[in-house]
């Protein structure tokens, strides 16, 4: 049976701060979005694909 490798400490704190990155990035869209007062669900539309454009 294969055993994954363990993340080492430093690719733990990478992945910590990509996350902690991609959620602010989250924030400050939203915030974007409640600023231009767009219709919420065509706000929520335009923040996914920003942000699924942003994380390729």
């Amino acid at each position: 049976m294969f055993q994954p490798a363990k993340p080492t400490p430093e690719e733990k704190e990478a992945q910590r701060q990509n996350t902690t990155k991609h959620f602010t990035t989250f924030l400050i869209y939203v915030s974007i979005i409640r600023i231009d007062n767009l219709d919420f669900l065509e706000g929520i539309e335009i923040m996914s694909q920003k942000i699924s454009r942003h994380v390729k």
